[in-house]
């Protein structure tokens, strides 16, 4: 039976890192575009789906890796859920790689809940947002409402549902603290969990995806309304060329500019906005979690709750 990587994310968890470093740096992967999985698997309405379309979708793809003999990959991270709906349709997407045929294996990556959020900010404004940290957290109006869904970061719940479907065996947890800061270590696992023998000495442990310096996240939340096209949920917009090339030229001298001190300042307040909005909210979760790891992820910096104390 063919052997089948599901790699579902969380977003924010080293995704690209994993794609491009692994599954697309060695012939011994096929894999499937991340158009193709959103088409055949995420967007289609569920009274319009069925089990059929993806049987139909992945067979070819089956044919072909059985023909090579190599692994098929089917790796993105809005498989796991939309962050900004709340994973409205985590459940649905699981059941359909569920009914897929053969033999699946799933990987699945976390990231503390704070740090996730910092970073899920920062992308938000990097991307198109305007709204300040505490009203992203905390959406109150309309036009804000799509935004940070505290609960999609309960992660043991899509992780025990995945276990149920697979069985534990063939799921793999991954917290980005270990790419983080053992990197190798993390990519063996991901090795050994897959079955395969590769160099891992070949595997870059380099990042993939940088962000913007605070600062730079700071002015682009003021500068967005003026310099982007009306985009939904966010409000009118003004869009000035002038004002768009001045944020460039801005970006582009703030980069030379030493910044260390303010953005160590900008970081510390956005991190104590943060724990206010999500401070031990996780920690009941995160000891379920860490009792399926059987592992310490508290050292990563995963709020844990004393048992003793729920």
């Amino acid at each position: 039976m063919t052997n089948i990587i599901i790699h579902i994310g969380y977003h924010k968890t080293g995704t690209s890192y994993i794609q491009k470093n692994i599954f697309e740096s060695f012939d011994k992967f096929i894999r499937i575009k991340q158009r193709d999985i959103f088409d055949a698997l995420i967007y289609p309405d569920p009274f319009e789906y069925d089990d059929a379309n993806g049987i139909n979708f992945v067979q070819p793809y089956i044919a072909q890796a059985d023909k090579e003999n190599k692994i098929l990959v089917l790796s993105n991270e809005r498989l796991s859920g939309d962050p900004h709906n709340g994973g409205a349709d985590s459940k649905e997407i699981a059941n359909r790689l569920h009914k897929l045929p053969g033999n699946k294996k799933i990987i699945i990556g976390i990231r503390e809940q704070k740090d996730f959020a910092y970073s899920s900010y920062s992308q938000y404004i990097k991307a198109v947002g305007s709204v300040s940290l505490d009203d992203y957290l905390e959406p109150k109006t309309k036009k804000n409402k799509y935004l940070f869904h505290k609960d999609f970061l309960k992660y043991e719940k899509l992780i025990t549902y995945y276990i149920g479907l697979f069985g534990k065996e063939n799921v793999l947890i991954l917290p980005y603290e270990k790419l983080k800061h053992f990197p190798s270590t993390f990519n063996k696992s991901i090795l050994d969990f897959i079955g395969i023998d590769l160099d891992i000495k070949k595997i870059s442990t380099g990042k993939i995806n940088s962000g913007y310096k605070p600062i730079i996240t700071t002015l682009k939340r003021y500068f967005n309304p003026f310099v982007l096209p009306e985009h939904p949920y966010l409000g009118d917009t003004y869009s000035s060329k002038i004002l768009s090339y001045f944020f460039r030229f801005l970006h582009k001298l703030i980069n030379f500019i030493p910044t260390k001190r303010i953005d160590r300042r900008i970081k510390t307040i956005n991190e104590n906005i943060i724990a206010k909005h999500l401070a031990n909210y996780y920690c009941e979760n995160n000891l379920i979690l860490q009792q399926i790891l059987n592992e310490d992820i508290q050292r990563f910096g995963y709020e844990i709750c004393d048992k003793h104390n729920i």
